[in-house]
């Protein structure tokens, strides 16, 4: 089977962590005024993804390259806007010898047909085919913190109130018991002293 017309890009970009961080997270980017160019995503995702590859986040999943396609062109659904800035990024060999890159990100989305911004602290595990560079498996984890914050009564409710209440109810329950104050005990009576008060008794 010949080279895609990426494939061959994409070898290069394996060695350079940051620059496959950046290529995917464009993935991620979306404006309501750049819908004309989607399929130029669709065909990105094709090139980059092995037919086979499994794409995960705490929402969704996705198995095969075309359901990888559908699940990107749903963030157009979901928000007008959108961007993936790309804090760090590493690559690894896991046990299997497969590459895995690793980076974490903030993902910034502005909900359709509202003001409403939010963001997510976002953290992307993508594994490579040794032979092949494509993608194989794509998971993103999300801060639990940053998922409560971004949706504004629940990110309120969350900061103000349920956040305090959990820590009043951890340090009640989970506090160790204050140790009762110790008794003195009495001084040892000296030893001739005792021999007398027997004698006295008997």
């Amino acid at each position: 089977m010949g080279d895609s017309p990426m494939s061959s890009p994409l070898r290069h970009m394996v060695s350079s962590a940051t620059k496959t961080a950046a290529t995917i997270s464009t993935l991620y980017a979306h404006d309501e005024h750049l819908d004309e160019h989607a399929h130029e995503r669709d065909d990105m995702v094709r090139t980059l993804y092995s037919q086979l590859a499994v794409w995960t986040d705490p929402v969704t999943s996705a198995e095969g390259v075309e359901a990888i396609v559908a699940n990107y062109r749903s963030l157009a659904c979901i928000a007008s806007s959108a961007e993936l800035q790309v804090l760090t990024a590493k690559f690894e060999k896991d046990r299997t010898g497969q590459m895995v890159l690793k980076f974490d990100a903030i993902a910034k989305y502005t909900i359709r047909c509202t003001p409403i911004k939010i963001q997510i602290r976002q953290w992307s595990e993508v594994k490579f085919d040794a032979e092949a560079h494509l993608i194989t498996s794509h998971v993103d984890h999300w801060s639990v913190e940053s998922m409560f914050l971004a949706i504004p009564l629940l990110g309120a409710f969350y900061t103000l109130i349920f956040r305090p209440i959990m820590g009043i109810l951890v340090s009640l329950l989970f506090s160790p018991k204050p140790r009762p104050p110790s008794v003195a005990s009495s001084p040892a009576k000296p030893l001739w002293r005792e021999i007398k008060e027997r004698e006295r008794d008997d």
